[in-house]
């Protein structure tokens, strides 16, 4: 694998985005909600597109009868854990984690961009 790494023609990347006007993101999902965060943490605007009335993604329906397998604190936003006052055990139901979601996004504004 080094070898093939090393032969590689890879194309240099710039970091530079001030060019970048508005980023689309497609669903408001995690990842989508994150992305969103990051990009409001560098000043870069976005516009988030979600077919359904809430944010969640997946634990809006699909996920809503089940539950976290690995404690809170590693299925957590990285700028945001669990608030104290939030009530849940050590393993979140599906429908806690929705909550816990919807949450982050009305606390940075995250609603807003879609």
């Amino acid at each position: 694998l080094a070898a093939r790494i090393a032969k590689a023609n890879l194309v240099q990347v710039s970091n530079e985005f001030s060019h970048v006007k508005t980023v689309a993101i497609l669903g408001a999902g995690v990842a989508g909600l994150q992305t969103a965060r990051q990009l409001q943490e560098i000043g870069i605007a976005c516009a988030m597109f979600e077919k359904e009335e809430e944010v969640g993604g997946v634990w809006r329906k699909n996920y809503a009868d089940f539950g976290l397998q690995v404690p809170k604190e590693l299925y957590e936003f990285p700028d945001f854990p669990y608030p104290e006052n939030f009530k849940c055990e050590d393993f979140p139901t599906g429908s806690e984690v929705q909550d816990y979601i919807v949450m982050y996004s009305k606390t940075f504004g995250l609603r807003d961009k879609i």
